[in-house]
């Protein structure tokens, strides 16, 4: 094997049982940079409030989207990497770590390394916009393991990709496949959300960029905000779409009671539907695979809600998943990244 290829994801519950997602929500929150907390303060949190009350929310999330396959996100992983795998031909050996399982990036690695080490390894996280507790943590993982090793190999990380131009052309012809014929009145642009307090430790005065409304042009500055990539992203992919209809960046998946990203998608769910919106149209671009954010949140509880306030047809885009033009992308950086190396 001369070059392995790992991309990276957050991960999954092994199955949907009780012990499984407990035994997930665990390791996802204890991780430090996911809980910015005290070792102390953390285990209490995690241990006494959040996993307790939210374990049995999170199974029937999880129930309600499982496949006979298994979870969504490894079965359409495992898709990706054997399409991108495929593309990329026999010099390459691709594979997917989850930073919290089942497969997770210690073994991934732990299973090459026991064969031999490869001459080269590139890293990709499946993350287009930068933020501490997904490709920050995933790939410090990563290097965490390597730093163990006695053979390192010459080593590439691909970074946040959110204004690569080819990258937006290929979420916006994306979009565009997927648009209905039926007319949009509007479209929700939905990235995961975080707390304020993430983006708060960069310099970023989150709550003055949303009282005006909006985040200042990327500069060096504010360069790793992912508020502000978020609306670079959205701004990106208006103009490649030329959409001639209202549109809004939201943020969803809030947990707990602290300030997070706002507006939040299901608020503004409730508010369009309530001013009389029929037809909305929701693109999720943070995840490129879909997954319980996707597929529960806003295809399950998202209809729910839009239709339960006189909202009539929501209409979710899929995520990229294994889609040809996503996995030429995907190869193409790929062999940049080795001819660097």
């Amino acid at each position: 094997m001369k070059t392995a290829v790992l991309l990276l994801n957050i991960g999954t519950p092994a199955a949907p049982t009780r012990s499984a997602v407990r035994r997930y929500l665990h390791r996802f929150l204890m991780d430090a940079r996911v809980v910015a907390l005290p070792i102390w303060a953390r285990v209490l949190l995690v241990y006494g409030f959040i996993v307790p009350f939210r374990a049995k929310r999170s199974l029937r999330a999880y129930q309600a989207i499982w496949q006979p396959e298994g979870s969504p996100l490894s079965v359409l992983s495992q898709a990706l990497v054997d399409a991108l795998g495929n593309q990329l031909g026999p010099l390459y050996c691709v594979k997917m770590g989850m930073r919290y399982g089942p497969v997770t990036i210690e073994t991934v690695l732990a299973e090459w390394w026991a064969v031999h080490p490869p001459e080269r390894l590139i890293i990709i996280p499946l993350f287009p916009q930068y933020a501490e507790s997904t490709q920050g943590s995933s790939v410090a993982c990563v290097m965490q393991w390597l730093a163990q090793q006695k053979v390192i190999p010459a080593t590439h990380v691909l970074g946040d990709f959110f204004s690569d131009p080819d990258f937006i052309q290929v979420q916006a012809a994306h979009i565009a496949a997927h648009t209905p014929v039926q007319s949009i009145e509007r479209w929700l642009i939905s990235y995961h959300g975080l707390p304020h307090r993430a983006l708060t430790v960069l310099g970023c005065d989150v709550v003055a960029c949303e009282r005006q409304g909006g985040c200042p042009p990327i500069t060096e500055t504010n360069r790793f905000c992912y508020r502000a990539q978020c609306e670079a992203s959205t701004a990106l992919l208006q103009q490649a779409l030329a959409w001639t209809v209202p549109s809004k960046t939201v943020f969803q998946s809030r947990l707990g009671r602290l300030a997070w990203l706002s507006p939040l998608t299901e608020h503004q769910l409730v508010e369009w539907a309530r001013q009389g919106i029929k037809n909305l149209g929701i693109v999720c671009p943070s995840f490129v695979t879909d997954c319980l954010e996707t597929l529960e949140e806003i295809q399950i509880r998202g209809q729910a809600l839009w239709k339960a306030h006189g909202g009539v047809c929501l209409h979710v885009v899929p995520a990229l998943n294994a889609t040809p033009a996503w996995v030429t992308y995907l190869a193409e950086r790929v062999r940049r990244l080795s001819e660097k190396i």
